[in-house]
């Protein structure tokens, strides 16, 4: 270590945690940093009195991960409302995310991480703040299966998907015949 760098077991798990678990747009933590917390939950009578139970979740795929949302909170002795500036923040962070399912919702790689982060931001404003106002509708969260009708309609001779031709029709008399080699 010097006065530009930090090298070490931890920055090197963490970069490996960062590599391969954080599949979605999250802070995890490496397996070290998980160790450190499991010692230190073991100092507390019960795990619900730990600062690291509003600090740290636990997603789907059991990976641990920072609750970033609860940071600008943190130690705010608030009964009935948040502060004017945090709810702004939350509205807008709201706002930012239903705009970009929209916009990414035929590019499921990008959507995929959309729905994740709307999923962590309405367990958040439920579980944390009990702020149902600032859901996003569940509806936004999920693409269920579709029959073709409700995406492909017919013109005419041609198919369209969400405006654009993506197929036309042709007679067997429209396609060239081929004759066999003699």
């Amino acid at each position: 270590m010097d006065n530009d760098v930090v090298y070490g077991e931890g920055l090197l798990d963490a970069h490996d945690a960062e590599a391969t678990l954080a599949r979605d747009p999250r802070i995890v933590l490496g397996p070290s940093a998980m160790a450190q917390v499991h010692t230190h939950l073991a100092w507390y009578d019960k795990v619900a009195t730990t600062p690291h139970n509003e600090h740290l979740l636990v997603d789907s795929d059991s990976q641990m991960f920072v609750n970033y949302l609860a940071i600008p909170i943190d130690g705010l002795e608030w009964i009935d409302h948040l502060p004017s500036e945090y709810e702004d923040d939350l509205r807008n962070n709201r706002d930012l995310i239903i705009s970009q399912l929209q916009e990414f919702s035929s590019v499921p790689t990008v959507w995929s991480k959309y729905v994740w982060v709307g999923t962590y931001h309405n367990f958040f404003c439920t579980d944390f703040i009990a702020r149902s106002d600032l859901l996003i509708a569940a509806e936004m969260l999920s693409q269920p299966a579709r029959r073709l009708s409700k995406v492909y309609t017919r013109k005419g001779k041609h198919i369209y998907r969400d405006g654009e031709v993506v197929g036309t029709f042709k007679s067997m008399f429209d396609y060239k015949t081929q004759t066999e080699p003699d």
